[in-house]
């Protein structure tokens, strides 16, 4: 069912009324699994006020971290020009906003997921409801007004959206289709150290590896 709601995202986009604010995605090559056209961001959200990382847990929860988790990092896709979508990697949750300016997950792709993403002078940016108009925040909806609870800064992942990359005294269980890491007495694999070598040279001397 998941699958079939990601899919239905573009022809949503190109349904909405104008009133809303939303048109046809932008062009260009990318994200062809979420049927959009630009490049998909996955990025952490660094709320400038609290020092906390937006989180969505696999339960919907919306909550603050000290630190990058796997639930931490979000999904960051254009739906239409300075609009944008926010879905937990680890949850396949969009995150969502009402009128009131409440945070909610979920499953299904609306409006109310959408965007407008304003980068700011310093670096920060500010995430507001494409239908409400309404603020995203960390702190309750009566402390919406103050701006600096609304500055995020956009982080590149440290971790990888992997439940055992987790402390150990984090419960977090394996989802049933989610492969497991290997045990302590699995016998250990023979490597040819040169093909190894020939395989990782081109991925070092590749643009991309020198901007992560």
């Amino acid at each position: 069912m998941l699958c079939e709601s990601v899919a239905l995202l573009p022809l949503l986009c190109l349904l909405l009324s104008p009133e809303e604010g939303l048109g046809a995605p932008v062009g260009g090559p990318g994200a062809e699994a979420l049927g959009w056209t630009e490049v998909v961001r996955h990025r952490h959200l660094f709320a400038a006020r609290s020092g906390l990382y937006l989180t969505i847990s696999s339960k919907g929860r919306v909550r603050g971290s000290e630190g990058q988790s796997p639930d931490s990092l979000l999904e960051m896709t254009p739906v239409s020009s300075g609009c944008v979508a926010l879905r937990g990697v680890t949850s396949e949750l969009f995150l969502c906003l009402q009128q009131d300016a409440t945070v909610y997950t979920s499953v299904w792709f609306s409006p109310e997921c959408v965007f407008v993403e304003q980068l700011q002078e310093d670096g920060y940016s500010v995430y507001s409801s494409l239908r409400h108009g309404t603020l995203l925040t960390l702190t309750r909806p009566r402390d919406r007004g103050a701006p600096p609870h609304a500055r995020f800064l956009p982080r590149v992942s440290s971790v990888e959206a992997r439940p055992w990359l987790l402390p150990s005294d984090t419960p977090h269980p394996l989802p049933s289709d989610t492969p497991r890491p290997l045990r302590s007495d699995t016998p250990p694999v023979e490597l040819d150290l040169l093909d190894a070598f020939k395989n990782l040279s081109p991925i070092i001397h590749s643009p991309s590896f020198h901007q992560r």
